[in-house]
């Protein structure tokens, strides 16, 4: 692992901080971190990126049902009433 200046940096302010931490990085030379002092937006990205999903996916999930039921009330007009029988029953289990 090449050393490159973020991980010195990391490794400068966590061993000021928690001194345990020297002792660790002289024993294991390819310890790296996340010190918050470092931070750039990345964090608040993944989670505001991870709370929209989650906000717009019960929306995507009722407008798929919706289409379904659209779908399914459209071919009724098309196919025997037998297979569409067949499919409200199959939709009911999903």
């Amino acid at each position: 692992m090449a050393d490159v200046p973020e991980t010195l940096t990391v490794r400068n302010y966590t061993s000021q901080e928690v001194p345990a931490t020297a002792e660790l990085l002289k024993i294991y030379p390819n310890l790296a971190g996340y010190h918050p002092a470092l931070e750039k937006g990345g964090i608040e990205f993944m989670l505001g990126f991870g709370f929209c999903i989650c906000s717009i996916a019960p929306f995507l999930f009722m407008g798929t049902v919706i289409f379904f039921l659209i779908r399914l009330r459209n071919i009724g007009t098309n196919i025997s009433t037998v297979t569409y029988k067949m499919e409200v029953m199959l939709f009911r289990y999903v």
